[in-house]
């Protein structure tokens, strides 16, 4: 039976080929219409393998000329038939189950929400690719020491690239559901490519220029070749490439297939909502392209291992395995730099992606730091238990000598002879939250943090970058505000929360309420706390002195001494009015970006449009789900107490006292309005029950305030005028 290799290889040239922008898929075109031809021509002689092999091509030129879904699936489908028969019916078997167990679930939800899942065992059954080859056993690829003589000689060329077809006809199918948003079925389709690179790659051999480059060495005999990538149930030993050769010279095109199987996994599994197990495929996938890529996308991998971090950080807070990972895209990144520095790295046009990958390090190096901290700070307020400061996932188990595979001579990462001694094998040493107790140990933590938000910051500019600028800035500011738990100096304290109004102010005035809304509803909330942390710590100083100049008095009254009265200075009653009205203005701000077609908000204006004359009931508010409604009902909370704080310190003038009483008298219409706002939006969103008992103390104020402060106003204007 003939293998029509030439023409196969015909046609793979003409798939690789890149077009004109104007033409661009006229290589394909050519290439189908050749494969229509040949099964025209060739179909009554034709052995099932080459039917798959040719229908196995027709789908891949369609998906990539984006044909109709349903030629493409045919095509594909026909394939895998052949390939594996019954696969595709094993499949649909399953997805028909999992409906049949769940009325309410679609195939999309097939995965589990969390947690490395079980996965089913696909049936392949191989016989048509491995079985017969002309008359003769299909022959295994060489092992052992006869390895580098006998790939030469091997025979199986055309089978063996059957069975590479065959692991990239399932890939091809695992995508094409996925564009169909049929997750559940992609899945299949992807867990039987795995399966099929396990049972088929002992049978494909090296290539015989690779195998003729480590000729005379000595060879390595049965064991895993996927290094950190442990697998399991092999159907075979597989060939195995010399000991200390460089694996990258040994890959195979089902090497690549198997690669590119991991990494559509991640995405199936990140599509499901299976963090955990698309954590997996994407950690599989990042060593396999170390061990395995000729020539590494150094800033796509860097791309992929900072998703890989996001979930260290977010899903596990594993905080060292995030440091290993961020440890090899500095010394991926670094030898590149130095390559390019030689002359011999990328050129220019990959300098703008490098640089942003850089910069994408040092943010997540700064973000790495600041989640120190800010557990650090958590566990020192007692918010949090510290047996669950850590919790590591079960895969990660080893995770540390996955990318330092300083083991292995042909990782990118294993250590080389530059003075720097520049391996991550042995990171630095992390400080992890529960060791840090003392502003002296968190000080070097915070000092990390603001080093890379600084890197980062450089090229993150507003001018271009806003949403990434605007997280570096709070970034910076959530440092500052878990580095003062630690400070016991309140006006070190102090000074820290001033740095952080300063880093997030201007933000008000640089950003459009129209086009960043959301970035500014976040900025404008936190600035509020912020000032209404500086006018909490500045009062409780003034209302410190008082105490303690009344214990004085008292004191001196039983000792019959004279003393004088402490009086607030002018200079700390006007701060503490400037850290009232500063919070006012934040939180005003905030709240006017919830009006319905309200025109952008003005940060500068200090009085509520919903305490106007025209009444805050005529104001339209887009509050459509809880999320929305509990910072508004927060800050107008805050709106309310604040109003009332206005002139506190002001002394018994007269313009004090109408500053006071207008304070109070706003801070009363607040409470009375919130009052029915709140409870109107509760009984919306939670139900009239569950909403009182979430709200209760929040409203149990606004009802004693409300009944409170008309007598506090009347006792203001009592005392004014027996004063004067």
């Amino acid at each position: 039976m003939p293998h029509y290799t030439d023409f196969f290889a015909q046609i793979d040239a003409l798939l690789a080929r890149e077009d004109d922008t104007k033409t661009p898929y006229a290589s394909k075109y050519e290439a189908r219409n050749l494969l229509q031809k040949f099964l025209d021509e060739k179909s009554a002689e034709m052995d099932p393998l080459i039917h798959a092999r040719v229908a196995h091509r027709l789908g891949k030129i369609g998906l990539d000329v984006e044909e109709p879904k349903q030629e493409v699936t045919m095509h594909l489908s026909k394939a895998c038939d052949i390939f594996f028969p019954g696969l595709s019916l094993w499949v649909e078997s399953q997805v028909a189950d999992a409906q049949r167990k769940d009325k309410e679930r679609t195939t999309e939800d097939m995965g589990p929400p969390g947690g490395i899942v079980a996965e089913p065992n696909p049936p392949l059954a191989i016989s048509n690719l491995v079985g017969t080859n002309e008359g003769h056993a299909f022959p295994r690829s060489p092992s052992g020491a006869a390895a580098v003589k006998e790939v030469a000689s091997a025979t199986c060329t055309d089978t063996s690239a059957a069975a590479e077809d065959a692991v990239e006809d399932l890939n091809l199918l695992g995508l094409l559901w996925s564009d169909r948003e049929e997750m559940g079925r992609a899945r299949l389709y992807l867990l039987a490519a795995k399966a099929a690179y396990r049972m088929l790659e002992p049978y494909c051999p090296f290539s015989v220029n690779a195998a003729a480059t480590f000729s005379g060495t000595a060879a390595q005999s049965n064991g895993s070749e996927e290094g950190p990538m442990k697998t399991v149930g092999r159907a075979a030993p597989a060939a195995r490439r010399p000991e200390g050769a460089d694996r990258r010279s040994f890959r195979r095109p089902i090497d690549s297939h198997h690669t590119h199987t991991l990494y559509y996994l991640a995405q199936v599994y990140g599509a499901l909502r299976n963090a955990d197990a698309s954590a997996l495929y994407c950690y599989q996938t990042l060593a396999r392209q170390l061990e395995w890529e000729l020539t590494l996308d150094v800033c796509g991998w860097v791309g992929n291992c900072m998703s890989l971090v996001d979930y260290l950080l977010g899903e596990q807070g594993d905080k060292e395995a995030a440091a290993r990972c961020l440890e090899a895209c500095d010394v991926l990144l670094r030898r590149e730099g130095e390559e390019r520095a030689r002359g011999e790295g990328p050129g220019t046009a990959r300098e703008e992606a490098r640089a942003l990958s850089v910069a994408g390090v040092h943010r997540k190096w700064a973000v790495l730091h600041a989640s120190i901290l800010e557990e650090a700070a958590a566990l020192a307020l007692g918010e949090l238990d510290r047996k669950q400061a850590r919790r590591p996932a079960a895969f990660l188990v080893g995770f540390p000598r996955l990318f330092p595979s300083s083991s292995s001579p042909s990782s990118p990462l294993a250590p080389d002879a530059s003075p720097a001694g520049t391996t991550c094998a042995l990171p630095s040493r992390l400080p992890l939250p529960p060791s840090i107790t003392s502003f002296a140990q968190a000080r070097p933590v915070f000092l990390q943090a603001q080093k890379h938000l600084a890197a980062a910051l450089s090229y993150f500019v507003l001018d271009g970058h806003v949403t990434e600028h605007v997280h570096l800035l709070r970034e910076q500011s959530k440092a500052y505000r878990d580095l003062a738990v630690f400070e016991s100096d309140d006006k070190r304290r102090q000074a820290m929360f001033l740095r952080r109004a300063g880093l997030l102010q201007p933000l008000l005035d640089d950003l459009n309420p129209r086009a960043y809304a959301g970035l500014l509803k976040v900025v404008s909330f936190e600035l509020g706390e912020v000032y209404l942390t500086l006018l909490e710590t500045k009062t409780a100083r003034v209302e410190e002195k008082l105490s303690q100049a009344g214990r004085r008095a008292r004191g001196n009254e039983d000792d019959n001494q004279a003393v004088e009265a402490y009086e607030p200075s002018k200079a700390e009653a006007e701060k503490c009015d400037k850290y009232c009205r500063l919070a006012i203005a934040a939180f005003e701000h905030f709240v006017r970006l919830y009006h319905k077609q309200s025109p952008p908000p003005d940060v500068r204006e200090t009085s509520s449009p919903g305490l106007k004359a025209s009444g805050v009931e005529k104001i339209a508010w887009d509050l459509p789900s809880k999320e929305d409604f509990k910072p508004v009902f927060r800050a107008h909370f805050h709106l309310a107490r604040l109003y009332g704080r206005m002139h506190v310190f002001g002394g018994q003038g007269e313009e004090a006292h109408e500053g006071r009483v207008a304070g109070m008298k706003k801070s009363l219409a607040t409470y009375e309005w919130l009052r029915g706002f709140a409870r109107e939006h509760i009984c919306r969103l939670y139900g009239a029950s569950a909403g009182e008992r979430h709200f209760a103390e929040e409203l149990k104020i606004c009802d004693d305030m409300s009944a409170m402060l008309p007598e506090k106003i009347a006792r203001e204007h009592f005392k004014y005028r027996t004063s004067s």
